[in-house]
């Protein structure tokens, strides 16, 4: 019954990027940082209020007739909350010395007790990295002398994400969600072995209704939209070998055909071989440098190309990407050209993440491409008859 201008005006509230948080568990592993945990308990009725709203009081309160509640602090269910809750985290974050990174408002660096520490917020979950354990203890008091809270000590599941802390070296993966994905969809894992790839290269129309009442049933009945959000969760966080696939089933969630239901059935035989593959994050240099690809026309029902990237650093991905260009491409050259853009595009923001950081990269990021003529255009922007469009 909230009304938007009366009784809360924004209800936004930023967390933290996955490309983010990777690359937060990249920089863990290269300083040798131990990575701790903290959950706040009830953590949106700390903030203030700004607004006035009023509530019905609960009946075992024994409140007077025609009386009412006034909050003074946020509640669960109010639109505000959320953004309220972010707001006041801020405010305390910023009170203990550290600041906040202009291009991910979720993450904080500064200095305490002489060693650099980071942090990470996704909500009411944090993330603590310092190669320090005092600082880790100091940071983690001020926290318990503002908040409830439960400390965790290493973060060991973080989003679904189990964060596994080796010598110089951290290990991120799934595998507990994948187990727990299988044992819900386990009716749709046939028996044939589809232990090596998640998808096939077959094209799938669009429009392809099923041709028998089999056929019908199996669709009618099958859980699309909830399995391809669930995978597509999977493939944007730990699992980039399934992204290409699952992308491919993103475009038939308005009208799912038997064909792309059974290749939603191969990407869950293939995560049944493959449940814990895993990213690794190591060494004592970050390294950052990519690589990009590109089909071309590969979609029939639009002729758009699909491009694929991947950034590296620390030895493990921090980014990858595997979706349809915005607009058709008339030749191989340009599809890999804009592949390459959206790549460079990541990377910048990369590398002025990291300069926020105190990262800073001091050398250019190499960026791999197997295209001749697209590198070509990339080094020297000559254009001729083929390109005189990407010069607009």
């Amino acid at each position: 019954k909230q009304v938007h201008g009366l009784d809360y005006s924004e209800s936004f509230a930023p967390v933290v990027k996955y490309t983010t948080l990777r690359i937060f568990l990249a920089i863990s592993a290269s300083y040798n940082m131990r990575v701790h945990q903290l959950d706040v308990e009830s953590a949106f009725i700390y903030a203030p209020l700004a607004e006035v709203v009023y509530m019905h009081p609960h009946p075992e309160m024994h409140t007077p007739p025609r009386h009412c509640i006034k909050l003074l602090k946020s509640l669960y269910g109010l639109k505000q909350s959320p953004r309220n809750w972010n707001v006041h985290l801020h405010t305390f974050i910023i009170s203990i010395g550290l600041r906040r990174s202009a291009l991910d408002h979720c993450v904080y660096i500064g200095t305490i007790l002489s060693s650099t520490v980071l942090i990470a917020v996704f909500v009411d979950d944090i993330l603590i990295a310092s190669d320090n354990d005092e600082a880790l203890l100091h940071v983690k008091d001020l926290f318990r002398n503002k908040f409830r809270i439960t400390d965790m000590g290493l973060a060991q599941e973080f989003l679904n994400i189990r964060i596994t802390k080796e010598p110089h070296r951290i290990v991120i993966d799934q595998e507990p969600y994948v187990i727990s994905l299988l044992e819900k969809y386990r009716s749709y894992i046939g028996s044939r072995n589809y232990a090596d790839v998640p998808s096939l290269s077959e094209y799938m129309p669009r429009d392809d209704p099923p041709t028998t009442p089999q056929q019908r049933q199996f669709v009618e009945s099958f859980p699309y939209p909830a399995l391809v959000g669930a995978l597509l969760y999977l493939a944007v966080v730990t699992r980039p070998d399934i992204m290409y696939a699952v992308g491919v089933l993103t475009h038939h969630l308005k009208c799912p055909t038997y064909a792309s239901c059974k290749a939603a059935c191969r990407v869950l035989n293939y995560l049944s071989h493959h449940p814990a593959i895993a990213i690794c994050y190591s060494g004592s240099k970050l390294n950052l440098h990519a690589y990009t690809d590109s089909d071309w026309g590969s979609d029939r029902d639009t002729r758009r190309s699909t491009s694929g990237v991947i950034i590296v650093m620390a030895g493990g991905l921090v980014n990858w990407l595997s979706k349809l260009q915005p607009i058709v491409a008339v030749s191989s050259m340009e599809a890999e050209y804009i592949a390459c853009f959206f790549c460079v595009q990541d990377i910048v923001w990369i590398r002025q993440l990291l300069k926020d950081l105190g990262l800073e990269r001091t050398v250019p990021t190499i960026v791999q491409i197997d295209n001749r003529s697209a590198h070509q255009l990339a080094e020297n922007p000559v254009h001729h008859q083929r390109s005189k469009h990407i010069d607009i």
